[in-house]
């Protein structure tokens, strides 16, 4: 941290100038962006880090890296910097030739340059008032213009830069505290057409034929391979933005980091994105309260999609029969086993062919539990009971003891039909498991004519039973297209009960202990939503967390860095001036 807010001025610049390695002198034209980078700013970085210290009963964290970057600078701080500004790189390009420019917000260039300084990085001025920055990578240019210094690869590109450069942005600083986008459509076709090739030539390059490889295998496996390809190349040629940013939420006390991609108005990519909206679930019973982990998805399919899984389906049943050829069966062992390996796969291509996703699970944890579930859709559910059936009936055939450890049609709920399964421990099985399961662990396998479930655990049905209730109550729930949340705290509660070595055992206690304070905010949430044009994933972590990684130096024996009373970072001049964001309206707000 104490660096790199010194060494981000360094390193926006250098990281330009190689970017854009290819760029001459740029002639007047239409430029437009292809990457990129905003940073909020020190101030903001500085008003997270205090949020972080208030987080973890350390109101002195600010202090002691503003102090740290005092001694990383020789005492000059970040001088000539104005820290209520935000920073910002865009490489642009005319469709031939690349530039570059960077900008950081200023009060005094010659002390910005005497920073520089420290670092070991020289800058002389010319007649033009250009300084000329020699670093190690290459020569770059700079010169201040109102309250902003901009930095470029080449001279000529400093003749024409925007009064205020925020509008460059698009709001990236407004929403992240450091951002990326790239924008693909805006480079060159050349380009994008030379990955395409690259890509090309690696696959042609793998496709050499395997040892004791079928003609059939290497078909379908040359079939997939050429389908992946296209579908990357169709992504370079369609997408239309790519953005990666992080952001801490002081108002709502989480962090997250979002990933987003646009496609192109119009494209079969566009089409695709549209069919990610919000959905509808019938099995919104998975989200249990307080489980240690829960997830659901619903959707539809696109015809590229089942195309897709049904290739795999084929591979997967091509290669399957090759396996059983080698096994050499009898006649009729080899007959069945092919019969219910094709019915098998056939339910999965007819749950393939209906489109529909949609399904959860859940896991339940704490001192002394688990519980594990899953579920979904599926089509011909009777096709896939009686498969089983005959799979069970054929198993006990050759060994009894199958009869004792699955017991078909166990019981039946709600129109779902229960099979239970026992499976012993070994016999050396280790203590901790045997106190959580006891000498047997159960699982049920659940299956109706429109959903198949399985769970394992203590009491594998009565978790079933209360994910198929609270689904039946739910039934046909807005849902995000997917989500997926884990409770940290039951986690390392099992962990601290159940684990097999004392020092992991007390560390989990000790940290569950920390979350135990923070009002059950011990989530981390992965989420896809949709946007405009497109999606956007996003990793989101809670407060509780936010406090406990803060605190983790303390936790382990460290010591936090030098604390005490400090300058207001806020303080300073009137709030600078800012151009709005650029026209359009941004997907990824």
């Amino acid at each position: 941290m104490k660096k790199l807010l010194v060494a981000t001025l360094v390193t926006a610049m250098t990281f330009a100038a190689s970017a854009a390695a290819v760029a001459q002198e740029a002639p007047a034209g239409d430029w437009k962006p292809v990457l990129t980078v905003a940073f909020a700013g020190y101030d903001e970085v500085m008003a997270d880090i205090a949020f972080l210290g208030k987080l973890a009963d350390n109101p002195s964290l600010a202090d002691g890296v503003s102090a740290m970057v005092q001694m990383f600078t020789q005492g000059q701080g970040l001088a000539g910097i104005d820290g209520r500004g935000p920073w910002g790189m865009v490489l642009r390009t005319n469709g031939q030739e690349f530039v570059t420019l960077a900008f950081v917000p200023v009060t005094d260039m010659e002390k910005v340059l005497g920073l520089l300084a420290t670092q070991g990085i020289t800058a002389e001025k010319n007649e033009q008032g250009v300084y000329q920055i020699q670093t190690p990578a290459r020569m770059l240019y700079a010169q201040q213009k109102g309250p902003w210094a901009y930095i470029a690869d080449q001279a000529s590109t400093l003749d024409n830069v925007p009064a205020n450069p925020m509008g460059l942005l698009g709001g990236l600083h407004q929403r992240y505290d450091i951002a990326i986008r790239a924008s693909i459509q805006n480079i060159p076709p050349l380009f994008r057409q030379m990955a395409a090739a690259q890509l090309q030539m690696g696959m042609e390059a793998g496709m050499e034929r395997m040892p004791g490889e079928t003609d059939e295998q290497y078909a379908a496996r040359t079939n997939l391979a050429k389908q992946a390809a296209g579908r990357i190349t169709t992504l370079i040629n369609e997408l239309d933005q790519l953005l990666l940013g992080w952001a801490i939420d002081r108002e709502k006390g989480v962090s997250h980091l979002d990933i987003g991609v646009t496609a192109v108005a119009g494209t079969k990519t566009a089409e695709q994105f549209a069919q990610l909206k919000q959905a509808s679930t019938n099995f919104a019973g998975f989200d249990l309260p307080g489980a240690a982990v829960t997830g659901n998805w619903a959707g539809r399919l696109t015809d590229a999609d089942v195309e897709q899984y049904k290739l795999v389906l084929t591979s997967l049943r091509q290669s399957a029969q090759k396996e059983l050829e080698k096994e050499e069966l009898p006649e009729e062992d080899a007959k069945l086993a092919s019969d219910l390996l094709n019915q098998l796969l056939d339910v999965a291509v007819a749950t393939v062919e209906r489109k529909e996703v949609d399904g959860g699970m859940v896991v339940l944890m704490g001192p002394s539990q688990f519980e594990a579930a899953v579920g979904g859709v599926v089509a011909e559910g009777a096709k896939l009971e009686d498969t089983i059936k005959r799979l069970v009936a054929a198993l006990a055939e050759d060994e009894p003891d199958v009869r004792e450890m699955i017991t078909l049609d166990a019981e039946t709920y709600k129109g779902v039909n229960f099979h239970a399964i026992t499976v012993p421990l070994p016999e050396d099985a280790e203590q901790s498991a045997i106190d959580l399961f006891g000498r047997n662990v159960n699982a049920v396998l659940g299956i109706s004519e429109q959903s198949v479930y399985l769970a394992a655990g203590q009491d594998p049905a009565a978790t079933l039973k209360r994910v198929i209730d609270a689904s039946a109550a739910q039934q046909g729930k807005q849902i995000l297209p997917m989500r997926l949340s884990v409770s940290v705290r039951p986690i390392l509660e099992f962990v601290g009960a159940m684990g097999d070595d004392p020092q992991t055992q007390q560390m989990a206690r000790m940290l569950s202990g920390v979350l135990a304070q923070g009002n059950g905010e011990d989530h981390v949430t992965l989420s896809t939503r949709p946007v405009p044009g497109g999606m956007l994933t996003r990793l989101e972590v809670e407060g509780g967390l936010l406090r406990l990684m803060t605190m983790l130096p303390q936790l382990m024996g460290g010591q936090s860095g030098p604390g005490g009373p400090g300058a207001d970072p806020f303080g300073g001049p009137a709030e600078m001036e800012e151009a709005p964001a650029m026209q359009g309206a941004d997907p990824f707000n």
